[in-house]
């Protein structure tokens, strides 16, 4: 690998040193040397999968006609050479995606011809492996949906329950429980945010940033001895832990940000 190769950057949801998310944010860079770029990609592998959500961080490296881009799942760098359409995407380390981008050259353009190239025929193996993906997703979508029926056939506010109705105590709830609660960032693992009196029951899928919203609901506090409880539209009943997580029926979700 040539440590003299000069690399053109550019970046879309991310910090052109390839630290930190940033919604909307974009950045160019001419020139770079080969070592600074391994720097921005390693930067850019390190970043918590949390801090994923719902952004879409991408990074675009050109060298002699050479363009991938480089993007992020849960836990690893993604690459696929440019044109998107045309090729695959591939899991790498750093190391190995600046490798790949110095050591193969865009193709030799070909002279045109009349006859048709049929369209490539896609590996059997990667034809499983691409339907046990979407059995397995669809396995954590079923789950899932299950518990929803489960909880919207609950029945109404157990004994014992205080609802809160002061707008002030309402209010200081909402900032100080306003946030994404779950178990995870994996494919197929359930997220809950709380804005502001909207719950979103979501699932995390296999596109890098996108949630599948399952359910929307309003919901509204109340008090069980001294615990918060949050209480959804159909009397679903979440309760609020001593750690600030989300928890129902023994499964407690994690607050992931605010």
């Amino acid at each position: 690998m040539s440590r003299t190769a000069k690399i053109d950057i550019s970046v879309t949801d991310l910090t052109i040193d390839g630290a930190r998310v940033e919604r909307h944010a974009s950045d160019t860079a001419s020139a770079v040397d080969a070592d600074d770029v391994l720097a921005r990609l390693q930067a850019f592998a390190a970043i918590p999968s949390v801090r994923l959500v719902d952004h879409t961080p991408r990074m675009r490296l050109e060298y002699h006609g050479t363009v991938i881009i480089v993007s992020r799942s849960a836990q690893n760098l993604l690459y696929v050479r440019v044109p998107e359409a045309s090729h695959t995407a591939e899991q790498g380390t750093p190391e190995s995606i600046l490798t790949f981008l110095l050591d193969n050259p865009p193709p030799a353009a070909t002279p045109e011809t009349t006859s048709e190239t049929p369209p490539p025929v896609e590996p059997v193996p990667a034809q499983a492996n691409k339907a046990k993906k979407q059995l397995v997703f669809l396995g954590a979508l079923l789950a899932v949906l299950a518990v929803l029926l489960f909880l919207r056939l609950r029945q109404t506010v157990p004994e014992g329950w205080t609802m809160i109705s002061d707008p002030s105590e309402i209010s200081t709830l909402h900032r100080e429980l306003n946030g994404l609660y779950g178990d995870g960032v994996e494919i197929g693992s359930v997220l809950f945010e709380l804005n502001d009196g909207i719950m979103l029951i979501q699932l995390v899928t296999d596109d890098p940033g996108h949630l599948d919203v399952l359910s929307e609901t309003t919901y509204r506090y109340a008090k069980r001895d001294t615990t918060v409880m949050v209480l959804t539209k159909n009397d679903t009943g979440y309760t609020i832990t001593g750690d600030g997580a989300l928890s129902i029926d023994g499964q407690v979700y994690s607050r992931l940000m605010e």
